[in-house]
């Protein structure tokens, strides 16, 4: 009878901590799962965290490029004020070459027609 009495309490004892154990097991679950979501929302926030660096990065990057075609355009606009610029100078030297050409022809015409004066001159004084 004893036995038996010894066998009640063992088994009662084993389904106490069988119910304890699962009681653990449930909590373990539980805390499992709190720390899958916690993970979960981690990752998450990672990953929304690197996309906004991707979207400034593009921007950044989209930035960049039109910042870089404008100081193109802006260099490309220069050069072509320069070429302009030294057209003109080119052409202003030809035209003050021309008209100091055409002045000191005309001097040498005006010299040469008070030299002929000059000699007819003397030649009306003989």
């Amino acid at each position: 009878m004893a036995n038996v009495e010894q066998y009640k309490r063992d088994i009662h004892r084993l389904q106490r901590d069988k119910l304890a154990l699962s009681r653990e097991a449930v909590a373990l679950r539980e805390e499992l799962a709190g720390q899958s979501e916690r993970h979960a929302l981690e990752i998450k926030a990672v990953e929304n965290k690197a996309a906004e660096a991707k979207e400034k990065s593009a921007e950044y990057q989209r930035q960049l490029v039109a910042e870089k075609a404008a100081v193109e355009n802006k260099a490309a606009e220069a050069k072509e004020k320069s070429a302009e610029y030294q057209r003109q100078l080119v052409a202003e030297k030809a035209a003050a070459e021309k008209s100091a050409n055409e002045a000191h022809e005309a001097l040498e015409a005006h010299r040469s027609r008070e030299a002929k004066r000059r000699r007819v001159k003397v030649r009306a004084k003989k």
